[in-house]
């Protein structure tokens, strides 16, 4: 059983990883620090960012009202969270369009679509289930007794909530903030629908990386992957340091 998870891992992760190491130590790292793919690092991570911490913060409250409260449709709004899940990333690209395109219901009176700010709403939309997903379990366990005696000695609901709550959800917070950035981070097919793809405005780096490999060019395409993964793994190292250190 060991030498057959050992060969899954190695064929879906560490043998491509590799491939492409290699066949990074063969294209000159200038092609990873072009004007253009640093306008398209710093576009994605800064999307990437904001898109998180939106979702962790409403992500959360969603969480916690499914959890804690009993309302009419409750199974039916959380399968409604769940369907970016489950559709194309390109469709979700297409309907984002359609709602906030400049004909669209809201997109008559605010346009959002073909700017960062589309962009960054398809992030939104591709990584909220993650968030709900993940806080969910986590809450289910906090013991509604220990917030009783927590009121019970005097404790405000902010008090309660920095001392009694807080804690135990710090490391799930943690696991949302790695999963969803990498997500948002990562995301392709519907930042190619929403945004106009335009160099040093609105072209992330998933994108850039794909037309490069259109337009025939492999080396720059695999040097901007490797730095894209450097740059990934760096934070979600850190992540996870933070996460031991609450252990």
């Amino acid at each position: 059983m060991f030498i057959f998870w050992c060969l899954y891992i190695c064929s879906l992760f560490v043998w491509p990883l590799i491939n492409l190491i290699i066949k990074g130590l063969n294209c000159p790292w200038s092609l990873a620090l072009t004007p253009l793919a640093i306008s398209s690092y710093g576009l994605s991570v800064s999307l990437a960012t904001i898109a998180t911490l939106l979702n962790l913060f409403f992500g959360s409250l969603m969480a916690w009202t499914f959890v804690r409260y009993e309302f009419y449709g409750k199974r039916w709004f959380q399968r409604l969270v769940e369907i970016p899940l489950v559709l194309p990333a390109s469709l979700i690209g297409m309907i984002l369009v359609d709602l906030y395109g400049p004909k669209g219901w809201i997109g008559r009176y605010l346009t959002l679509s073909y700017s960062p700010a589309g962009m960054c709403l398809a992030m939104m939309t591709v990584s909220l289930p993650l968030v709900v997903r993940t806080m969910q379990p986590v809450i289910a366990q906090l013991e509604k007794d220990m917030e009783e005696a927590a009121w019970c000695l005097g404790a405000s609901s902010w008090q309660t909530f920095r001392y009694a709550i807080w804690p135990n959800l710090v490391p799930a917070i943690i696991t949302c903030l790695g999963l969803t950035w990498s997500r948002c981070v990562g995301e392709f097919g519907a930042l190619m629908i929403i945004s106009r793809n335009l160099p040093y405005k609105d072209l992330a780096t998933s994108v850039l990386i794909a037309s490069l490999i259109e337009q025939d060019d492999e080396a720059s395409a695999t040097i901007i992957a490797l730095m894209m993964m450097l740059l990934c793994g760096i934070v979600l190292a850190f992540l996870e340091y933070s996460h031991d250190c609450l252990d």
